[in-house]
């Protein structure tokens, strides 16, 4: 990140040349063997000047401690220290206190600011140029406050001064949890003599903080609770809706977020709820989501690429969790049998079924495949659906047929989804796909909730659904065709078999088969990624050809041998829609037939038929 937007020429460490709203900035190129120069700051910089070396090697520390990115330039007196600007602080600051305890100066770029980089013919130096660099801290959030912590000894009444400085922090609108950090960190890094662990879990326990007022004379202060609950509650905003920091992972669900502010205010009326959603919706910041690497599971948050697992925390902003443990080498042997059986012993369709289910892990839809589980009852489909709406939880699915995708106020139901298992849709004609061609790759579309602002959002859920008979869809180009994978559910479950048991749907949905279910879904997800594909057995390439010429009866009209080569083309499609109608088929449009016929290997060319000029088909050579 390239924190200045240009360079200027300064004297005596004013600027000698306009900078506000320029475009015609100097390069370093220009600047760099000037006596005395400045980097004009880029509009998304905060600058912290500490202009004490003490001081500042007390934000360095911390800093580093922390482990957070940051610029960082040594100064004569000090340092600077750069950071993404938040909207914590809008305008420059002198001689400002900080949440923790320290002096600072604050420069904005979006306030048409500049830092001196050589003075004197001195060229400052960098400490610390990291390729990225992360948000400003909260603990530099500029506070109203005398007191000073870097002077206060044993004796000048620490505790009682750290105690009182809670509600200072409180009404500087720092949540509980950034309080608590806060007060750790003047006690380790600015207190010259640091009270023990037991003087400051005394200091921090709950009833120290103070229940916070939102009532003025009578009059609900709902600015002031949204931004309480917003700091306290973690409340951010992803593709312009609103969710909340729950359990683990954030729900864009509103009785979600009422429940937290009737957390805070039991008595809330609905209205004063809905005022503060209104407000919430314009302080909320924007977030960013997790990389979809991250998956969350009952024990943490596992990384696929490293392994590893990773504790919660509202700076990872996911929305789906599996409710179930990660254990390495989980078995049942009822799933294991069961899976066995439904794939008809055949190892590549039982690795396409753990595939299928691992896909629906990765929160990103590059791989662009859509399933149909088809076959006739007793087969196990429903059996495998249930298994995964177990494994995924409800919150983590919805179940809207391919015809509903695209309807008002459907499609928002698959935002935030890791799946959507659409029951049986057979016998369904599918007249318009636009939508699930563009779910399925994951593209930008637009939903809308009833009564709330449409919003766009690039879907992740992955779309599966059954079918006892495969539905016709009106598309009979090679884009559906790859975006589909038909997987035959060929297998017999009778209470006639030998193990049948009644009972093993139960079975097939306890902790253990969960973890097992997990552990192979994982495995099928890495061998996807690693192959940039999924496994394809023999019958499910089969199975997508006779769709491909079921659902596009020109190939099928094509295939019967048909005359077509020099007949005329208006002849052609006659021949063809009386096909269709014979086999309860709806023929494309002559301008449709013509082109797809072209397709395959015919052309249209004119030619004299008892004198008059018409247009054939023609076979190309």
């Amino acid at each position: 990140m390239n924190p200045y937007k240009g360079f200027i020429k300064t004297k005596n460490k004013k600027s000698i040349q306009p900078f506000k709203d320029r475009d015609d900035l100097l390069s370093y190129e220009q600047v760099r063997d000037l006596p005395e120069y400045a980097g004009v700051l880029a509009d998304g910089i905060i600058l912290v000047d500490v202009d004490d070396v003490e001081t500042s090697d007390i934000v360095l520390d911390i800093i580093d401690d922390l482990g957070i990115k940051c610029y960082v330039i040594d100064t004569t007196r000090g340092k600077h220290f750069m950071f993404r600007a938040t909207d914590t602080v809008t305008t420059n600051k002198t001689k400002t206190m900080t949440a923790v305890g320290l002096q600072v100066d604050m420069k904005l770029g979006s306030r048409a600011s500049y830092q001196m980089l050589k003075t004197n013919g001195v060229t400052r130096n960098w400490i610390r140029r990291p390729a990225e660099i992360d948000e400003f801290p909260f603990w530099l959030q500029p506070v109203k406050t005398n007191v000073d912590f870097n002077t206060m000894e044993a004796g000048d009444g620490r505790n009682q001064a750290l105690f009182n400085y809670i509600l200072t922090l409180q009404s500087a609108g720092l949540s509980k949890s950034d309080i608590i950090e806060t007060i750790h960190l003047i006690n380790d890094f600015v207190l010259p003599d640091p009270l023990d662990d037991k003087e400051l879990d005394t200091i921090l326990r709950d009833d120290s903080f103070k229940k916070v007022s939102f009532f003025k004379r009578g009059e609900f202060q709902h600015h002031e609770f949204a931004k309480y609950i917003k700091s306290e509650e973690s409340i951010v905003r992803v593709n312009n809706v609103l969710h909340v920091y729950l359990n683990g992972v954030y729900s864009d669900r509103q009785a979600d977020i009422e429940l937290v502010m009737i957390k805070h205010l039991p008595q809330l009326s609905q209205a004063r709820r809905r005022e503060t959603l209104s407000y919430l919706e314009l302080i909320a910041e924007t977030a960013i989501v997790a990389p979809a690497h991250y998956i969350a599971l009952q024990d943490g948050i596992f990384d696929l690429e490293t392994d590893e697992f990773m504790s919660f925390s509202p700076d990872i902003i996911i929305k789906n969790c599996i409710q179930f443990r990660y254990v390495r080498d989980a078995y049942d042997e009822m799933v294991d049998k069961t899976l066995n059986k439904i794939a008809c012993g055949d190892h590549d369709l039982r690795s396409l079924l753990e595939e299928m289910v691992g896909y629906l892990l990765l929160r990103r839809n590059e791989l662009g495949k859509a399933f149909i589980l088809t076959g006739s009852g007793s087969n196990g489909k429903s059996t495998l659906i249930d298994m995964i709406k177990h494994f995924l939880g409800d919150g983590n699915y919805s179940s809207l047929a391919m015809n509903e995708l695209g309807q008002r106020f459907k499609t928002a139901e698959v935002f935030g989804k890791l799946a959507n298992l659409g029951d049986d849709i057979s016998s369904q004609y599918i007249d318009d796909n636009a939508v699930f061609k563009k779910l399925v790759t994951g593209e930008t579309v637009n939903a809308e909730r009833k009564g709330r602002d449409p919003f766009d959002f690039n879907n992740y859920a992955k779309m599966i659904f059954s079918a006892n008979q495969l539905p016709r869809i009106n598309d009979t180009t090679d884009g559906l065709m790859r975006r589909l994978i038909i997987i035959p559910f060929n297998a017999k479950f009778s209470s006639k078999d030998d193990d049948f048991d009644p009972f093993i749907k139960d079975k097939l949905i306890t902790d253990s088969a969960m973890e097992y279910f997990l552990r192979i879904a994982l495995e099928g997800l890495k061998r996807v990624l690693n192959n940039n594909k999924f496994t394809m057995p023999t019958v499910a390439v089969t199975e997508l050809e006779q769709y491909e010429l079921m659902n596009n009866p020109l190939l099928a009209f094509i295939s019967d041998d048909r005359k077509i080569h020099n007949e005329l083309t208006r002849d052609v499609y006659l021949s063809y829609s009386a096909w269709c109608h014979s086999n309860g088929l709806r023929p494309l449009s002559q301008i449709q037939f013509s082109r797809e016929i072209c397709k395959r290997g015919y052309e249209i060319k004119i030619k004299k038929i008892d004198s008059k000029s018409c247009r054939v088909f023609s076979k190309n050579m």
